[in-house]
């Protein structure tokens, strides 16, 4: 890999012994991922943080979630906190500003808050549980349909939200 990368797991930087390194994830998604493909002398484990760097920018914060140790090198697939907010679904009815819903999902499944987009029009949402905390911040935000207009991300465990093409 090269010297303008930087891939941290349980603190130690294994830039060296990556293969490959794929960052996937998008404006529709929760969760961002991490794949990585490494030599076999580098053997994480479920459960140790994960963080990668491309120029001295963080671009993923998360944890290996999926490992696999073969005989031709070990794989693992890393996610980061948004998983708790795709995964887990509600039964509750949520009303007040979208950034105050975003809160009170977020504090019940325990993801910390950054930076939200502020809007004033009081909203509520319903989910008998048919929708993800995830699928309630987004509903909050964006109404049940229609153009994109937010970004969700995690960064250091923590969601942030921006007017779409903010940044």
């Amino acid at each position: 890999m090269t010297d303008t990368m930087n891939l941290y797991i349980a603190g130690v930087d294994v830039k060296d012994y990556a293969e490959s390194i794929t960052w996937a994830g998008d404006l529709q998604q929760a969760t961002r991922t991490l794949t990585v493909k490494l030599e076999r002398g580098c053997r994480p484990e479920v459960g140790d943080k994960v963080s990668f760097f491309y120029a001295g920018e963080k671009l993923f914060s998360g944890w290996v979630m999926f490992a696999d140790y073969g005989k031709d090198g070990n794989s693992i697939e890393c996610m980061d906190k948004g998983v708790y907010l795709a995964n887990n679904y509600t039964f509750k009815e949520y009303k007040g500003t979208p950034q105050a819903i975003a809160k009170q999902v977020c504090s019940e499944f325990g993801v910390k808050i950054g930076t939200l987009a502020t809007k004033t029009a009081i909203t509520k949402v319903t989910s008998t549980g048919s929708k993800s905390a995830f699928k309630v911040i987004e509903e909050a935000y964006e109404g049940e349909k229609g153009k994109r207009q937010y970004s969700f991300r995690i960064d250091d465990d923590a969601l942030y939200i921006e007017r779409a093409g903010a940044t």
